[in-house]
């Protein structure tokens, strides 16, 4: 007849702690307590594989539940049935409360859903180190739980995205109404402050911003910047406002000459950035023992702030630069950086 045995889980190995009995004889005359060393002395902690297969009825009717994935009555049974021999009880209680619990939330209509409480107490159950039979049922388990879990994240981020990206339409069809309405009424310069932040990542923004300019260039009889503005738009832009950006640049010039003057602006524009980047690789960088004058043509250049002080002992000076960088100096002379 099957008698069942007392284990102690924690996790999933079971941990026979059996107490050592003090003497050869079964009676202890004195009876007296033991004392905490004496009892830390005589318990010898074992540990005991799980077995890989059901040991009584018991545990087998409660396996037959799991494996049949009837978490409610499994969960009725191992709260009416005595269950002690059972070695991996506790690992099985935690995951059918599991089960349970993800099958609420796997059914639920709720645009919300809250998947890392079941996470943590998946992480808890330290499934890698369980021995039990009903390891690969758990494995697989957890392999479904995480696509579950990773498609509703993927859900909530594309859906955000969504929204995002409807909000943005609708704010920017907000701003192309304000620009065509500050154009219609000769207001470059709101055009202007609408599509500055823009210019340098949107086509549209960019031609448009560079025809306001242009036209604030001209009404103030400054040709040069006016033709170099509506230069800056490529004669075959056919964006935002392309139509009256074209007939604009045709009252001055034929396709032709602006296709010309485009290229020569382009070639132009790359000797002078390709100089610039030569001369910024002459200079040096600041150093201790520079002058202050040394440190203006140095590469930090003029600084953002210069704080001064001033003492019997001379004048200090601290020069600010961006990005939290500063040069101090005594009398003129550079004395520390800070980069």
């Amino acid at each position: 007849m099957f008698k069942p045995r007392k284990y102690i889980v924690g996790g999933f190995i079971g941990l026979i702690v059996v107490s050592g009995i003090s003497g050869c004889g079964g009676n202890n005359k004195n009876n007296t307590s033991p004392t905490k060393n004496e009892v830390k002395a005589q318990t010898v902690v074992v540990t005991s594989p799980l077995p890989t297969t059901p040991t009584s009825p018991e545990q087998t009717k409660l396996y037959e539940y799991i494996t049949n994935q009837k978490w409610a009555e499994a969960k009725k049974y191992m709260s009416d049935s005595d269950l002690q021999g059972v070695a991996d009880l506790e690992m099985l209680q935690s995951y059918v409360d599991i089960r349970i619990e993800f099958s609420i939330l796997s059914n639920s209509k709720d645009e919300v859903k809250l998947y890392e409480p079941i996470l943590g107490r998946i992480n808890k159950l330290n499934i890698d180190e369980y021995t039990g039979e009903l390891k690969d049922q758990m494995s697989e388990f957890v392999e479904v739980f995480q696509k579950e879990r990773n498609d509703y994240y993927d859900l909530v981020k594309r859906n955000k995205e969504a929204h995002a990206d409807k909000k943005s339409k609708q704010l920017e069809l907000v701003r192309w109404n304000k620009i065509k309405n500050a154009i219609n009424q000769g207001d470059f310069n709101t055009v202007i402050s609408e599509t500055v932040m823009m210019k340098d990542v949107n086509e549209d923004f960019s031609a448009v911003y560079n025809f306001a300019q242009s036209s604030v260039s001209g009404q103030n009889g400054d040709d040069e910047m006016m033709f170099y503005y509506l230069n800056e738009i490529p004669i075959n832009y056919n964006g935002k406002l392309s139509d009256l950006i074209l007939k604009q640049k045709l009252q001055l010039k034929t396709k032709e000459e602006w296709a010309k003057d485009y290229i020569n602006q382009r070639k132009y524009k790359s000797v002078k950035s390709s100089n610039e980047k030569e001369a910024e690789s002459l200079l040096t960088s600041p150093s201790i023992g520079m002058s202050a004058n040394e440190l203006l043509n140095s590469k930090w250049g003029k600084p953002k702030d210069i704080n001064k002080t001033i003492t019997e002992y001379g004048t200090s000076e601290q020069w600010v630069y961006s990005d939290y960088r500063y040069v101090y100096l005594e009398d003129g002379i550079v004395t520390a950086i800070q980069n």
